[in-house]
């Protein structure tokens, strides 16, 4: 794959994050990531500090010490966009270059011999201004509107149609997808937005995280979910899957009995289902308008216009906020306000705010990013 090197400022909603719009002001291009059980945040000097779980050296400061305190990645600069999956981290630079460190057991790291490294590492893919880590795979849009994708491909999620023998996957460009905007990896499987709009998925489709009306066990090439208008993002979490549509309103869809689809039912869904909120009067109506969306393992949480997020599903650690049940099949305000960056991890949920403090929900902390 030939390498371009360009200068990009972008800002793109990314798998595990909403990062700041156009038009925040060009000191502080904020944004946010999180894994499993790792974050890490873009700083306003464009370095990568990282705090959390550090059993892989996803936390890339050349240890595997884990870190309640955000420590610098090594060697790293001119970040513009992070993302973190289980066990790996990875950075879109504004040169286009992509770097990786963390686990490789799966190639995550675009890289099969199998090495973690605890700093980050180049990889052959860019020129990239998008990245997007599910648990043990990676996936990049390139400038061209291309898809690549790498790493564990048991569900076929890079996008490369494998025998039954499954083998990790270096980085191939994705099949079937027009000039992409946006792209999404879940656990075990992958999503992509066209510039026109529609919304493709591939990879694992047990719990009908595809969207596509059926419970196959996977699905290759990339195929059209049935969303009710055009996309303009896309997020996914472990086994379900949300898009942000262009009117504001989001759709979910797949593992929904902790009420990660937002539906008010609580159950799962095969097609995509319409996000609500319990009306005054009686009955339901549409979430308040979106800006971003976010998915983390069994919670999904969305930016609104007043810059408020309210979250949905599994409520077990905390994550959604001051909730008292363990779960939330509508969406509940989470108490985060002047939000400018959103993510949305295992069983956390972290913002950044407008005065450029860090909050998180759930068991990991938030300490003081350094400026």
């Amino acid at each position: 794959m030939m390498r371009r090197t360009i200068f990009l400022t972008v800002f793109f909603l990314i798998t595990h994050g909403v990062p700041a719009e156009a038009g925040e002001p060009a000191s502080t291009p904020r944004m946010i990531a999180s894994g499993d059980d790792h974050v890490c945040e873009v700083t306003s000097d464009r370095k990568a500090v990282c705090w959390g779980n550090n059993r892989y050296g996803q936390l890339g400061n050349g240890t595997t010490a884990d870190s309640e305190t955000p420590v610098e990645v090594s060697a790293l600069s001119n970040v513009a966009v992070l993302a973190a999956g289980d066990g790996h981290t990875c950075a879109a630079l504004t040169t286009g270059q992509v770097k990786c460190w963390g686990r490789n057991d799966q190639a995550q790291l675009a890289d099969l011999t199998k090495r973690s490294s605890s700093k980050p590492v180049l990889t052959p893919v860019g020129p990239a201004i998008q990245i997007a880590a599910g648990r043990n795979h990676t996936c990049a849009l390139l400038i061209d509107g291309e898809v690549v994708c790498w790493g564990d491909n048991r569900t076929g999620q890079t996008g490369v149609q494998r025998p039954s023998l499954p083998k990790p996957s270096l980085p191939v460009v994705v099949p079937n997808i027009l000039r992409a905007v946006s792209t999404a990896a879940g656990a075990e499987h992958s999503c992509a937005v066209q510039e026109d709009g529609r919304l493709l998925c591939w990879g694992d489709n047990h719990y009908g995280q595809l969207g596509l009306g059926s419970q196959e066990q996977q699905s290759f090439p990339p195929r059209p979910v049935p969303i009710s208008g055009k996309a303009r993002a896309v997020a996914a979490g472990r086994r379900h899957t949300c898009a942000l549509l262009r009117d504001g309103t989001v759709e979910c869809w797949g593992k929904g009995f902790e009420g990660q689809l937002g539906d008010g039912r609580g159950k799962d869904s095969l097609t995509p289902v319409r996000v609500v909120v319990p009306a005054p009067g009686g009955g339901t109506v549409p979430l308040g308008k979106a800006t971003g969306i976010t998915a983390g393992s069994r919670h999904t949480c969305a930016l609104l216009e007043s810059r408020e997020v309210f979250c949905w599903g599994s409520n077990s650690l905390g994550q959604l906020g001051a909730v008292k049940d363990k779960t939330a099949a509508y969406p509940v305000f989470s108490g985060l306000t002047g939000v400018v960056a959103l993510s949305a991890g295992g069983r956390h949920t972290c913002a950044v705010l407008s005065s450029g403090e860090t909050k998180c929900l759930g068991p990991i902390q938030a300490p003081q990013v350094p400026e």
